[in-house]
């Protein structure tokens, strides 16, 4: 499974995860908020497939 960096946009917290590809979303271990993985590592990861 890849390695993900995850950015919480309510308490801005930054998490690094090995996710699967699908995983867009995780629950941030902080706030408990949504945390998303910014678009730029989907494209890289596209790029070495």
């Amino acid at each position: 499974m890849p390695i993900f960096t995850y950015h919480c946009p309510n308490c801005l917290s930054r998490e690094t995860r090995v996710t699967g590809v699908d995983d867009q979303v995780v629950r941030c271990l902080v706030c408990g908020c949504d945390m998303r993985r910014p678009a730029d590592q989907e494209a890289l990861f596209r790029a070495y497939k």
